[in-house]
């Protein structure tokens, strides 16, 4: 579902172990403008990882109440006033960690905003400041 070669997963470690503490991973399909972004910090196993919810799609995009339960079986929060988004905060210590935390987002992509696995997903990298 990716056109990257880089496993989801290494660039989730490229977040937690390069830049600063202003990191972030932006992982999108450009065709339905869903995505999925991940906060760190260098160092840090803290990660907030958030799922787009109907406050940021275009109303013909807007998630279905099925697609919102999805979200919530998944393990994903209801948005609230001080997060829009559906999100996650977890604690990410190791590659079991990562793989775990790739593998919901890749469902979360399929399962619940219905991305077929012909899609081709964005990644970008912002690592304090620089972006690759």
């Amino acid at each position: 579902m990716t056109n990257h070669p880089i496993p989801l997963a290494e660039v989730i470690l490229r977040i937690q172990s390069e830049g600063g503490s202003g990191n972030f991973l932006v992982i999108e399909d450009e065709a339905t403008g869903y995505y999925i972004q991940i906060a760190a910090s260098n160092g840090s196993p803290q990660l907030h990882a958030e799922a787009i919810s109907n406050e940021h799609l275009d109303v013909t995009r807007w998630l279905s109440p099925d697609q919102h339960a999805t979200l919530e079986r998944l393990g994903w929060t209801s948005p609230t006033k001080d997060c829009p988004n559906h999100f996650i905060d977890c604690q990410i210590h190791d590659a079991d960690g990562r793989e775990w935390l790739a593998g919901l987002i890749m469902k979360t992509f399929s399962a619940a905003y219905g991305v077929g696995a012909e899609a081709v997903l964005q990644m970008q990298i912002n690592l304090e400041g620089e972006q690759a």
